[in-house]
């Protein structure tokens, strides 16, 4: 029984790493939740609550992507019933990020960034945090990142620059994906400044880092960046942005 459960924890880990491939880099919704379903049944199976957490949360990016929040907020609840069965500060810091994220694509900002407070909360509770090599896409620099849109989305932006700018400055030069995120984000947040240059310039680093490796996510900040920029469409610094995406394909 002790093999079959291990074999069932490993099997839960690869599908919840290929959901995380089709949804993240390729947007395959579909196939995506198929992989978070068969990591959740055998998580199950083998007992392991926060892998079955980890799948659970997952999935919520799902609906989350086609506005369905109300039905990605039930699946974050379901996620937080299996790790108060087992309970560990850095998955439980997790869910809300995710949930901060949620609330701010919403328009509920206050719930977001209080998402944001019980994830940092979480994430510094003493003795609660398991070794779990598989759980390597959440720590303090992502938090940050969750923190940094939480706030430029709620219309702080001189705290979502030092969140971005903390968090950018923590990531190795080969997280070429989530610094293409981070950069959108900071881009984002000068332009709500009112800085058109250096918010191109900052835009056209994440182009650069997305030319290194293709990632759904960050293409779609960027075009969120890009559509923001659309009112100067003949602005030197846009035009120069718009040849660099262009390049990209």
């Amino acid at each position: 029984m002790i093999g079959s459960a291990r074999l069932l924890a490993n099997q839960a880990r690869v599908a919840t790493l290929a959901g995380r491939l089709a949804f993240f880099d390729l947007q395959d919704w579909l196939t995506a939740r198929g992989y978070y379903n068969l990591a959740l049944e055998s998580a199950r199976e083998a007992g392991d609550q926060l892998q079955a957490a980890a799948a659970l949360a997952h999935t919520a990016f799902v609906p989350a992507a086609d506005h369905g929040f109300a039905a990605a907020l039930d699946y974050l609840r379901a996620a937080a019933h299996h790790v108060a069965k087992r309970p560990d500060g850095r998955v439980a810091s997790w869910l809300s990020a995710i949930e901060s994220e949620i609330q701010t694509n919403v328009g509920a900002h206050t719930a977001a960034l209080t998402s944001i407070d019980r994830a940092r909360e979480a994430l510094a509770e003493p003795g609660l945090t398991a070794d779990l090599p598989w759980f390597d896409y959440y720590d303090a620099t992502r938090l940050s990142g969750f923190a940094g849109y939480a706030s430029l989305r709620a219309g702080r932006p001189a705290e979502s620059r030092a969140e971005l700018t903390e968090a950018l400055g923590h990531l190795p030069r080969s997280a070429v994906k989530q610094r293409a995120v981070f950069l959108a984000d900071i881009a984002s947040v000068e332009l709500s400044c009112g800085d058109l240059d250096q918010a191109c310039r900052i835009a056209g680093d994440a182009a650069a880092e997305l030319g290194q490796a293709g990632y759904a996510v960050g293409f779609g900040r960027l075009r969120d960046f890009c559509r923001s920029v659309g009112r100067w469409p003949d602005s030197t610094p846009v035009r120069a942005l718009d040849e660099q995406l262009a390049a990209l394909g």
